[in-house]
């Protein structure tokens, strides 16, 4: 048993304020002699109850008080001149119906007291469990999101290489970087150019790798790239013709022509 759950289900309360059918009260009798954390529990729901009915007592108002002191006076004078006893017992009821009327609203002032606080802990449960629902289903709605896009850069992606217009140009590793690699996905219907970077070292700081297209003998600035997204195609600058690809590490933000030297990868057409 989950004596965090027990406590929380209100049955502790509904003891206290003696609601339970015969069977619930021999249940808690019987967890209370091996939990002794629900005997701590009961006191605190007995001490709450008691300092709610307390703090909300209301003083009787001084013409209440002096009507009854001045009824209380007269049945003492009528007592004095009437000694029969049917007088006596008259005097007696008066006296014990009093006393219970004030006995019952006591019982029912603690009991309306003692539902209350039931009520608002199951309200605040309540309240609390629909918090955590909600929080639980606005994460879920958020990786839900992630995916579906995630799902939908590999579903573009994949259309762009099985695209059967697209030509796919591998680059291969010069002598300054013999182990690089990166793949150009040149869609020669729409002359669209998309670069893939399968393994580049991480440049330095201030530098940025650039993309050349050679049209002719001539070199063209294809755009620059990061790699930190090299699992996904990045749209590079477009072309309708051109003899080779390649790839320098420039000055971050890119040349205005390829530092030579400083060529990392190249693919001839």
């Amino acid at each position: 048993m989950n004596v965090d759950d027990y406590m929380a289900s209100g049955i502790l309360e509904m003891y206290v304020l003696g609601l339970c059918s015969v069977e619930e009260r021999s249940e808690v009798d019987s967890l209370l002699k091996v939990h002794p954390e629900l005997i701590l529990e009961l006191r605190r729901i007995e001490d709450s109850v008691e300092n709610y009915a307390l703090s909300n007592a209301m003083e009787p108002s001084a013409s209440l008080k002096s009507r009854v002191m001045s009824s209380l006076e007269g049945d003492k004078g009528e007592n004095v001149v009437q000694s029969s006893p049917l007088a006596i017992a008259s005097d007696n009821s008066k006296r014990f119906n009093w006393s219970y009327l004030a006995a019952a609203c006591f019982v029912l002032l603690v009991a309306s007291a003692s539902v209350n606080v039931i009520l608002m802990q199951r309200y605040n449960n309540t309240k609390e469990a629909l918090m955590a629902i909600e929080t639980q289903n606005s994460q879920l709605a958020q990786e839900l999101n992630a995916k579906r896009a995630s799902f939908q850069e590999v579903f573009s992606a994949l259309q762009i290489v099985n695209d059967t217009s697209v030509r796919i140009v591998r680059m291969k590793g010069l002598p300054l970087s013999p182990q690089s690699m990166a793949t150009i996905y040149w869609n020669r219907s729409s002359d669209e150019v998309y670069l893939s970077v399968n393994s580049l070292p991480t440049p330095p700081a201030g530098k940025q790798y650039q993309l050349w297209a050679i049209v002719g003998d001539t070199p063209i600035d294809a755009g620059v790239f990061d790699i930190q997204n090299s699992s996904e195609l990045q749209r590079m600058k477009s072309f309708d013709d051109a003899a080779a690809f390649a790839v320098t590490l420039e000055p971050a933000g890119g040349s205005v022509s390829p530092t030579m030297e400083q060529m990392i990868v190249v693919a001839a057409l």
